[in-house]
């Protein structure tokens, strides 16, 4: 079956791993969302996909369960008695028959599935199966890999023609919203949690306009199923309000135009919406959502309400969650509610209780670690510092979470572990928290750009993709070990402020950061250097073996390469007293090397540097 390619069982698609069957534990809420599906029978596509994923994940997860693979089984041939051109059934039943030596019935649907191979709607329907399950198995991923697969299956549609087909029409209206949804999640996210730089967001604002135009696709077919035309006039809400803020971002004023959308606010769609279907579930939170934006916060607390009262989410009690901390948080009074915190810590339990994830762990984390602070301050150390366990924990349960990074900002939860240490007084655990921090940053910063080939970022290539730094504070700034071993009359950075600053800033007229020359009184030390990094144009790194067992140099090493990667700074080596270069610069060594064994500076090969980077 695999020589089938695009038209074998669903079991076999290279996107999807077997062993993401066998570890399934949702199968009985995708069993009890099936049945409301069912019920409802509004979204005849979805649900079809829906029953096929379902029948797969029997199959796939019961090895030694006869009974449950028999259902499966039947599932499937009731989906092929209603569409005889169903791709997906006809090759996951191939792939069963196989497998129980149902050598006849395999073969006969053999013949049906080459019969069917170039049927465009066909095509739409298998192409939506293989996006709906990749999105069901990645739904708490930032990958996007099934973005493709809507793609092709609104190609497919785009091209049956059969304006009069009330199926027809509905499942041509599901593709199309899921295609929209699909843009609007793909680019939203990466904007949201800081992944776009800003020439990026230009093309994410173009790809949202497109989303717009498919959600107004949608609306205007005739046998549109409720929901989807409810929710596209939700998604157009939404859509209104983040280009506003992108237009905001590009510094442009001009008012958005649509011909096809007229003049027509945010809160006006949302009313659209909610006319459409104002018993769904979906719609309900959706609306209660932007409520929240929109800062109508008792009528936010009320839709989310009846939204649960309808069918308890881990949407709805995540926003919920969120709101109810919004309100905490936004109490200016020195006495903040604290039934409010209490709320917001039962929503997001529930939220967990339906789908552990990244984000409402680090969220309940955060609650602990206010509670604790506001005890501590009180003087109530013990209970405060309970409390602080606590958060520590739920952060600690976040971070190790990472096949979930939809909808969560890692680094953000990093930051609330590290405030939790400081009120500890654990600087040891502080440091190990900002060094697991950046690693995870760099990861974040790996998937958006090239790899050379050997599957190391490369540097070179990533600086042309990027802006370069501008109203840069520092022409440059310096890291080297302060600390001083028996056998030398000076640290490294004795070193530096005596000839090396004089030399670049004397002779070469470049302006220079100096932590004790130039911090602000008052301010954090390490806030400040790792400002002085972003902002300076030369990040000169002077290695010697202290640099190497220095933690405070590792760690400034790091934040000088991702300033590199994200900002495009330039990053020197000098190389003071022979040792290994670290793994991180040896990128940069190759051509931005320094050599200073005998402590002299070369001047030629200074200036030869400066002029090429």
């Amino acid at each position: 079956m695999d020589s089938f390619g695009h038209l074998s069982c669903q079991a076999l698609w290279d996107d999807i791993s077997i062993d993401k069957f066998k570890n399934d534990i949702h199968t009985d809420s995708v069993k009890t969302k099936l049945q409301n599906l069912e019920k409802r029978g509004d979204r005849p596509l979805y649900c079809q996909s829906m029953k096929t994923m379902y029948a797969t994940i029997l199959f796939r997860a019961s090895t030694n369960n006869p009974e449950r693979r028999y259902e499966s089984q039947k599932i499937l041939e009731e989906v092929l008695e209603k569409d005889k051109t169903n791709i997906t059934s006809l090759a996951d039943l191939i792939y069963i028959y196989e497998h129980t030596c149902n050598a006849w019935k395999a073969e006969v649907l053999k013949k049906r599935l080459i019969e069917n191979k170039e049927n465009d709607l066909a095509l739409a329907r298998t192409y939506y199966d293989r996006a709906h399950i990749i999105r069901h198995f990645e739904q708490d991923k930032r990958t996007f890999t099934y973005f493709k697969f809507l793609e092709m299956s609104r190609d497919h549609i785009k091209v049956v023609n059969n304006c009069n087909n009330e199926r027809i029409e509905t499942e041509r209206a599901e593709i199309l919203f899921d295609y929209g949804l699909s843009l609007y999640r793909k680019y939203h996210q990466k904007t949201e949690f800081g992944l776009l730089e800003k020439t990026e967001i230009l093309n994410s604002n173009l790809r949202l306009e497109e989303a717009i135009n498919g959600f107004l696709d949608v609306i205007d077919i005739k046998f549109s199923p409720g929901e989807c035309t409810a929710l596209s006039w939700i998604f157009i809400a939404i859509l209104l309000r983040l280009k506003k803020s992108f237009d905001q971002r590009m510094e442009e004023t001009a008012s958005y135009a649509n011909e096809r959308l007229g003049d027509v606010t945010v809160e006006q769609c949302l009313e659209k919406g909610l006319q459409f279907s104002p018993q769904n579930a979906n719609v309900l939170r959706r609306i209660a959502s932007e409520y929240v934006h929109l800062n109508k916060i008792k009528e936010a607390l009320i839709f989310f309400q009846s939204s649960i009262e309808i069918e308890e989410s881990w949407f709805a009690f995540r926003h919920q969650g969120l709101l109810y901390l919004k309100m905490y948080n936004d109490n200016e009074s020195d006495t903040k509610d604290d039934d409010y915190l209490s709320k917001a810590q039962n929503s997001f339990q529930k939220a967990i209780d339906l789908k552990e994830t990244h984000a409402d762990l680090s969220d309940l984390g955060y609650i602990f670690l206010l509670r604790g602070k506001k005890k501590i301050f009180d003087r109530k150390y013990k209970e405060g510092r309970d409390d602080l366990d606590k958060a520590i924990f739920h952060f600690a349960a976040a971070v190790n979470m990472t096949d979930c990074d939809d909808y969560c900002n890692p680094i953000e939860t990093f930051e609330r572990w590290g405030k939790c240490l400081q009120l500890t007084g654990d600087s040891k655990g502080l440091m190990q928290v900002r060094q697991m921090s950046i690693e995870r940053e760099s990861l974040l910063i790996q998937r958006e750009v090239p790899a050379n080939s050997i599957g190391e970022p490369d540097i070179r290539s990533i600086k042309t993709s990027v802006i370069s730094p501008t109203n840069n504070e520092h022409d440059f700034n310096v890291v080297a070990s302060q600390s001083k071993a028996e056998s030398k009359s000076e640290s490294d950075y004795e070193w530096v402020v005596k000839n090396l600053v004089p030399k670049l800033e004397d002779e070469f007229n470049l302006h220079g950061f100096l932590s004790e020359r130039d911090k602000v009184l008052g301010e954090d030390y390490v806030k400040t250097l790792v400002n002085a990094i972003h902002s300076s144009r030369y990040n000169i790194m002077v290695l010697s073996p202290d640099f190497r067992s220095c933690n405070w140099c590792n760690y400034f090493m790091e934040i000088v390469v991702y300033s590199a990667v994200k900002r495009g700074s330039s990053v020197l080596v000098l190389m003071l007293q022979e040792c290994e270069i670290p793994k991180q610069l040896q990128p940069f060594s190759k051509e931005n090397l320094i050599m200073c064994l005998n402590k002299s500076i070369d001047a030629k090969q200074l200036q030869g540097i400066f002029n090429n980077t």
